[in-house]
């Protein structure tokens, strides 16, 4: 069972600044993401905004959307992928000493598992596992992603967001089983949808 201690769970992981989303890509407010305790579905990443009421709360898959409209501000999309995988790396970086504590003493294949059910719970996925030795593989029942931007109006930086959590998966094996690869979803893939991930022992 995945926990953190109480003065971990008020201290943000990670802030950003949201924008505006319009051609002027003012900044309008500020998001920090938490690791809540959800009665429903346990431990859980969500974004808030200071003062604001729960119906301000941001899942996972909307925390990437919301930040793929940041990057709309950029010059290139050579530069929208930077930013967008440094702010992956930086919060899979995050997550991963938040759990550490959790994980400890348990197989590579054990961490794993728990951490990326860990993930997708937080992205609202309904998903399914395929267990091995040597691999593990997620299947969604949809894009969480997808769903999430038809939800919130806010679709548009499918693919960047994606990026994003490519980049928060990839920094989350380094720091928590180092012999394990992302196979999928791949950084950048014309499809754009997440349907699986799949990790597997080198």
């Amino acid at each position: 069972m995945l926990g953190i201690t109480e003065s971990l769970a008020e201290t943000p992981v990670y802030t950003y600044v949201i924008a505006s989303g319009d051609m002027r890509y003012i900044e309008n407010n500020q998001r920090n993401v938490y690791l809540r305790q959800d009665p429903d579905r346990g431990l859980i990443v969500r974004g808030e905004i200071p003062g604001c009421e729960p119906d301000y709360y941001a899942d996972l898959s909307q925390i990437f959307l919301e930040y793929g409209l940041t990057c709309e501000g950029c010059k290139t999309p050579q530069e929208a992928d930077r930013y967008m995988a440094g702010f992956g790396a930086c919060l899979g970086e995050g997550l991963a000493l938040r759990l550490r504590a959790s994980l400890a003493g348990q197989e590579p294949v054990d961490r794993l598992s728990a951490a990326f059910e860990f993930l997708l719970r937080s992205m609202a996925a309904s998903f399914s596992v395929e267990r091995g030795d040597d691999q593990l593989r997620f299947v969604l029942e949809y894009c969480p992603l997808g769903a999430s931007g038809r939800r919130h109006g806010i679709g548009r930086e499918l693919a960047l967001a994606r990026r994003g959590f490519v980049a928060l998966c990839q920094r989350m094996l380094q720091a928590l089983a180092p012999q394990w690869s992302l196979r999928a979803p791949a950084a950048h893939d014309p499809e754009q949808e997440l349907r699986e991930i799949l990790l597997t022992k080198d």
